[in-house]
């Protein structure tokens, strides 16, 4: 026999935070990334917080020579430069979202890591790095096209 039970919640839900950015990037929706790269809820919301600030910091670094020399053309935000649109969002909005998100949950799944280095545990390790590089993969993919740069991927044996 099962039984089910209800426990009521009162606490009204808080909207999700937004991960302010600079000026010329767009914000940072945890409800988004949580949702497009399937990030669990029951992931600490401080622990995803800290990554996709991370995150940010980092693509930002990145395209630091890049958004400069936009802003000298005149294009004050991501969304000023003419782009294709797909839905309701620009090319380089989904670039740059995509480097971000991805560049988070690698460096999310890297702090994941604290397994045991049983036969299983060495395992699930070697599938947490395939991830990792996958991740990372996806960011140097949607930096190189941002800024207008071939991408080239080779696996060395």
């Amino acid at each position: 026999m099962s039984a089910s039970v209800f426990i009521p919640n009162d606490r009204p839900e808080e909207p999700d935070p937004e991960i302010g950015n600079l000026a010329f990037f767009p914000d940072i929706s945890l409800a988004a990334f949580r949702e497009r790269m399937k990030v669990l809820s029951d992931l600490p919301e401080g622990r995803v917080v800290w990554q996709l600030k991370r995150a940010v910091m980092a693509t930002n670094r990145e395209l630091h020579d890049w958004r400069l020399a936009q802003e000298a053309e005149g294009f004050l935000t991501l969304t000023d430069i003419p782009q294709e649109e797909y839905g309701d969002e620009g090319k380089l909005t989904l670039l740059y979202e995509a480097a971000v998100y991805h560049r988070a949950k690698g460096l999310l799944t890297e702090a994941g890591r604290d397994i045991d280095l049983t036969s299983e545990g060495a395992d699930a390790t070697d599938f947490a790095d395939e991830a990792i590089e996958d991740h990372f993969r996806h960011v140097r993919e949607a930096l190189a096209e941002i800024i207008g740069r071939s991408s080239v991927t080779a696996e060395l044996f």
